[in-house]
């Protein structure tokens, strides 16, 4: 057999040449990229423990005090620098350990270094109010920024307050902290308004409603419309409360006095315990607040007028019975409450009891002659589980099985 050409056996071994060189790249390319993933991996550990560790080396910072001395005058560009740290530091920390004493410590010399730098205080109370859950820390750095900036930077004050109000239910606490924010030369209007909010959660009702009302007033009188409308919107709320808690305290001490709950809201009224209660009348304090706009009086200065004008006494309110704005019984608790929510809580009563009737259907083929023959419905001594929530009655039809309420047939 003839052998191969010269030029043959040439492109055999530069094929070979071709698939070797190609199988050398491939095994060449896997072997790097598993190094770098493990090179990664290992420097992503690393990173980690070293992060760790410097921030437990940060804590042995000397103090702020301390540090003025030996940064010879460069106290603000040293705490700039720290500022990044810290930053860093807290990044490590927070993959890992969540160990965040080191980090208190370093806001804590960063503050002292430049007690001017708003933002290390933000950061800070946020470590430790949200992600340490101490917010007791997180206040004294925020009181260290208060008094080295009396009335100069509201956050730090209000920050303060978001920590008081929002995460520890400190209503008087926040309250104070309110009145030092709205003190400070930047406050924003709003900050006011925070105050009234703060007077409702500790059930300050009265002030509330008084603040409000001042509030609108202000409002009419410098023609701003939308203000206006809100403003009075949440004057009414607050009074609504106010007016609730007042009712409710006659309720309170009508039990003690009787040894049993009100059968109905018009009972304080027939047994005298509305001689010494007053309300404020919203219908009249509204037309009396038209009636000055359209003669173009200022509200804002007959408040006092105005208010005495619309008090009244030894009855109940006069929107008692308004849907949205009245209020009644609450069958569980005898406690006066909003008509809507009442409306709310007779609404499930009706749907257990529809409930139930429907299941009766179900098994006997019609519907039961009374609602007191259906045992479900019926407790021990043979009375029904579920009252009217108004002191009114059922109505029940035995034919159809439509069951309402005498006092809102709506439902």
């Amino acid at each position: 057999m003839p052998g191969k050409s010269p030029t043959s056996r040439r492109r055999s071994i530069r094929g070979s040449a071709r698939l070797g060189g190609l199988i050398f790249g491939v095994a060449l390319l896997a072997a790097l990229l598993g190094t770098s993933a493990w090179i990664q991996e290992r420097y992503q550990l690393t990173r980690e423990r070293v992060s760790l560790e410097k921030g437990f080396r940060i804590g042995n910072l000397p103090s702020g005090e301390f540090g003025k001395v030996i940064t010879f005058g460069y106290d603000t560009i040293t705490a700039h620098l720290l500022w990044l740290r810290s930053i860093q530091v807290f990044g490590g920390i927070y993959r890992s350990s969540r160990e965040y004493a080191p980090v208190l410590h370093l806001f804590d010399v960063i503050t002292t270094l430049e007690p001017r730098m708003v933002y290390a205080y933000d950061f800070g109370s946020m470590v430790m109010g949200e992600d340490s859950n101490d917010t007791e820390a997180a206040l004294k750095l925020l009181d260290k920024g208060m008094y080295a900036n009396p009335r100069r930077y509201y956050r730090i004050p209000f920050l303060a307050l978001f920590q008081c109000a929002f995460n520890d239910d400190q209503y008087k606490k926040a309250k104070f902290y309110q009145r030092m924010a709205a003190k400070c030369v930047d406050a924003p209007d709003w900050i006011e308004g925070m105050g009234i909010y703060l007077d409702e959660k500790m059930g300050l009702y009265q002030i509330a409603f008084e603040k409000w009302c001042k509030d609108w007033f202000d409002s009419v009188d410098s023609g701003d419309e939308l203000m206006s409308d809100m403003r009075r919107k949440r004057a009414r709320i607050s009074l609504e409360r106010w007016t609730l808690a007042g009712i409710n305290e006659k309720i309170e001490q009508f039990k003690l006095d009787n040894g049993r709950g009100l059968h109905h809201l018009r009972e304080l009224e027939t047994a005298g315990y509305l001689k010494d209660y007053e309300y404020i009348s919203w219908g009249r304090l509204t037309q009396m607040a038209d009636l000055a706009m359209q003669s173009g009086e200022s509200l804002s200065g007959n408040f006092a007028q105005i208010i005495q004008a619309c008090t009244v006494r030894g009855v109940l309110p006069d929107w008692v019975d308004d849907p949205e704005h009245g209020f009644d019984l609450n069958p569980d608790t005898g406690e006066a409450m909003k008509l809507s929510v009442i409306r709310q809580v007779m609404g499930g009563r009706l749907s257990v009891m529809r409930r139930e009737l429907a299941r009766y259907l179900e098994e006997h083929g019609a519907y039961p002659p009374r609602i007191a023959d259906v045992p479900e419905l019926v407790k021990e001594d043979g009375e029904l589980k579920y009252d009217e929530p108004f002191s009114g009655q059922w109505t029940y039809d035995p034919d159809t099985g439509l069951l309402r309420s005498d006092r809102f047939p709506d439902l």
